[in-house]
């Protein structure tokens, strides 16, 4: 186990993560606090100011507004909680179900860890955004459906990363040990294997969250994930990209808060897995 004070020394040590953390601290603050920081509120509601269309940035209206006259920074801060809101339960999902099976496969084995990984094989023949696509057209468009869809693509990943570290674990002495002293099967797996299969599946997460992120915001710039007015971030590159020449500010807002998101969990992901890896602990990196 790493030592906490030398894992709080090794992530300050990276410049990077730190500026991730940041990053992540600021976007967690606007989401919890944004109908503070809001100037307009009721226009991340779906109010209309039919006189204030397209107007460039200002001291009134800092990121400018959109084509319907609503408040652009409005609407990015309100993004941020629906953003949050979307990876949160869509990475439960994921977790739910990938680390569940893996940990039935690699746990259990037989039958049973064939039909899981055959499984999990044919989900990861397909691109995961074209599948998150057709599923997300066959349930219907919106943002509910986009996250289930994202959540039946993302999970075989999951799946795998959980049942090979359930194989590396299961035969270990501390297990083996609770095996000898009557442990129920059920007993080992949640009490003895699953924690320590959590480092792992930790990083990945953080690494993925961005991307999930991203992944949801693309199936509502195609029309398939958040439908108007809410004010997604996808959502709202895709009510602007007609008029970038024009009137830049209404996708680029809303792109550049995507972009640091997704590059500040990159960023933590990347850096607790130097932390969390015990070969660069003990090579002293």
């Amino acid at each position: 186990m790493i030592n906490l004070t030398r894992g709080l020394r090794r992530i300050l040590r990276n410049p990077l993560m730190v500026v991730g953390l940041a990053g992540i601290s600021t976007f967690m603050i606007v989401a919890v606090f944004g109908d503070l920081i809001q100037p307009y509120p009721e226009d991340s509601r779906g109010a209309v100011h039919i006189d204030e269309v397209l107007l460039p940035p200002s001291s009134q209206n800092l990121f400018g507004t959109t084509a319907l006259g609503r408040d652009l920074f409005s609407l990015v801060v309100a993004g941020s909680r629906i953003s949050l809101l979307t990876a949160a339960i869509t990475a439960s999902m994921i977790l739910a179900i990938g680390v569940c099976l893996g940990l039935a496969a690699g746990f259990i084995g037989g039958w049973i860890e064939e039909v899981i990984m055959r499984i999990s094989d044919l989900f990861l023949s397909f691109p995961s955004l074209l599948l998150a696509m057709a599923i997300t057209a066959a349930l219907g468009p919106n943002l509910r459906n986009a996250m289930i869809a994202v959540a039946i693509t993302w999970w075989p990943s999951y799946c795998r990363l959980t049942r090979g570290e359930v194989l590396s674990l299961k035969r270990r002495e501390f297990v083996e040990s609770a095996r000898a002293i009557g442990a129920s099967p059920l007993r080992l797996m949640f009490r003895h294997i699953l924690p320590n299969c959590f480092a792992p599946i930790f990083v990945a997460m953080m690494l993925d969250i961005g991307l999930i992120i991203l992944t949801t915001s693309s199936l509502s710039f195609l029309g398939l994930g958040a439908q108007s007015p809410t004010p997604e971030w996808g959502l709202l590159i895709t009510t602007g990209r007609t008029q970038f020449l024009t009137h830049w500010w209404v996708t680029t807002f809303p792109g550049l808060a995507l972009f640091v998101v997704v590059l500040s969990f990159s960023l933590v992901g990347e850096g607790l897995r130097e932390v969390l890896d015990p070969r660069m602990v003990r090579r002293g990196k």
